[in-house]
């Protein structure tokens, strides 16, 4: 990815940022969104209504990779002025009711529910942190399944940015422990 191909990216952007449609119903602009944004490399993207102001928002994301947020800092740090649009190099904290829906890896649209979910974080002398998160809803998804519905339940409370740069390990525990020496804390 050169400083010319993202100079292209955002010119490309700028030429359509109007015709998304006020509530992103524009699919062909959203698929060549995708082309456009993968052509400079292995990222994820969101665009999205505003949350705390009248802009939109598109996010160009590492994928949940910390050695491609330095990349998606500079596609973000040479785009241009957009109106109506703010742009993040990562995916930001929400504010939601910790729901939604994703694939598995078969395929298989699954409704997740972590708003019961809890956790326990082990703090290391770095700075890092390891969480272990209870959530039996997960127990008939694959290990790699619950993985990914944990980073996008971190993703949601933490930003990417802080959960790449602070949590190291993830664990998913599907049956609840009956230790009571150790103390859990809801996900919320």
């Amino acid at each position: 990815m050169t400083t010319s191909d993202i100079g292209d990216f955002w010119r490309w952007f700028a030429s359509v940022c109007g015709d998304f449609g006020a509530h992103f119903e524009n699919v062909s602009l959203l698929r060549a969104l995708d082309q456009h944004v993968t052509a400079l490399g292995p990222f994820t993207w969101e665009v999205g209504p505003p949350r705390d102001s009248s802009e939109n928002i598109l996010v160009i994301s590492p994928g949940g990779l910390v050695e491609l947020l330095p990349e998606t800092k500079k596609i973000v740090d040479l785009a241009p002025t957009c109106p109506g649009w703010q742009f993040f190099y990562a995916k930001r904290s929400k504010d939601w009711d910790r729901r939604f829906f994703m694939n598995d890896n078969h395929g298989n649209r699954v409704a997740v529910d972590a708003s019961q979910w809890r956790y326990v974080l082990y703090g290391y002398p770095d700075g890092v942190f390891d969480i272990v998160i209870e959530a039996s809803d997960l127990a008939g998804l694959e290990e790699q399944d619950r993985i990914t519905a944990s980073e996008i339940v971190l993703d949601g409370e933490l930003g990417e940015q802080a959960r790449l740069s602070l949590i190291g390990g993830i664990e998913i525990v599907v049956a609840t422990a009956n230790d009571e020496s150790v103390r859990t804390t809801p996900i919320a």
